[in-house]
């Protein structure tokens, strides 16, 4: 299904920086050779570990000006990418390392991992991850430079991504096919991915879940640079927060405080720090409210960390 889709980049690939092989590690700090850096990362049994701990390791050795060396260690994060089973591990790892060779500047390279992983995602059953990951291998190939192949891509990825069960990992995907379009500069087609978006979060009855989809709306839409946009959304997220009830054995007052510390971290990844703390003082007074002792003090102590670990307005 996906063979094709990946249309061959421009053979004369820019190499890496030139220099020696096996150098040490300053940046480690520690003095330690490449060499045994890549020995290290060899002995990891987990495979998809293994591929990144030595993507990470050619990635040290190419700022090194070591290009020999950084060649034969992608050789053999790529050996460790066939060994993993799972095959949307086996997908995410291979979409790693074909942006990774795209930030090397090979794209020959790029455009064979990125096969890899297509070939992986047309192993995988579940439309959910299947979608996130097209999605994903489209925004690969919209920065190596192929936007006809991420636009068939996305295509795909947005069909599988309206099927998916449940609103929040449907908008979590159909944020990804979204910021897709924009890098493509398909704007209306993301602005249309995101308008629907805002549609279905207002189908959903349930305040938490409608909270949850609405805040990955408005994290999308600041990525794509939609400020303004992004404000209204986490607006009606935090308006969503204010209205969740009680469930099971959790109480209004420690679903609502648990909505508003996640919206905070969001806002705060956005810049929009005082909004961030203001949304936190919000939760901490609704503590007093939580009945059960023991998610009180858990929540007393998540606000009293997230106030010390978020910047300041």
């Amino acid at each position: 299904m996906l063979r094709g889709f990946v249309a061959l980049w421009s053979i004369g690939a820019v190499v890496l920086l030139t220099g020696g092989c096996g150098g040490s590690s300053d940046s480690q700090g520690q003095g330690i050779s490449y060499e045994q850096q890549v020995q290290n990362a060899l002995g990891e049994p987990a495979a998809d570990v293994r591929a990144r701990e030595l993507m990470g390791i050619a990635a040290g050795q190419a700022k090194a000006s070591d290009r020999f060396g950084a060649r034969e260690t992608m050789r053999l994060a790529a050996g460790a990418c066939r060994k993993i089973s799972d095959p949307a591990e086996r997908a995410d790892t291979w979409l790693r390392m074909a942006e990774a060779e795209t930030n090397f500047g090979d794209r020959s390279e790029a455009q064979k991992a990125a096969q890899a992983a297509a070939d992986a995602i047309d192993g995988i059953e579940d439309a959910g991850k299947k979608g996130t990951l097209l999605a994903t291998l489209a925004q690969v190939l919209a920065k190596a430079g192929d936007p006809l192949a991420a636009a068939r891509t996305l295509a795909e990825a947005e069909q599988l991504a309206g099927r998916i069960e449940g609103a929040v990992p449907r908008a979590t995907a159909m944020c990804r096919v979204a910021r897709g379009y924009q890098q493509i500069a398909r704007a209306d087609e993301a602005k249309r991915v995101i308008d629907d978006l805002l549609r279905l979060a207002g189908t959903v009855e349930d305040p938490r879940n409608r909270c949850d989809v609405l805040v990955e709306i408005a994290t999308e839409q600041h990525e794509m640079k939609m400020t303004q946009a992004a404000a209204g959304t986490f607006d009606l997220a935090i308006e969503a927060a204010g209205t969740i009830q009680a469930s099971d054995d959790i109480g209004a007052a420690y679903g609502r405080s648990y909505a508003l510390c996640e919206i905070a971290k969001r806002l705060s990844a956005a810049g929009n720090h005082a909004k961030a703390q203001g949304l936190l003082d919000k939760a901490e007074k609704l503590v007093p409210g939580i009945s059960n002792l023991d998610l009180q003090e858990q929540m007393k102590q998540t606000v009293r960390r997230l106030k010390r670990e978020l910047p300041d307005g």
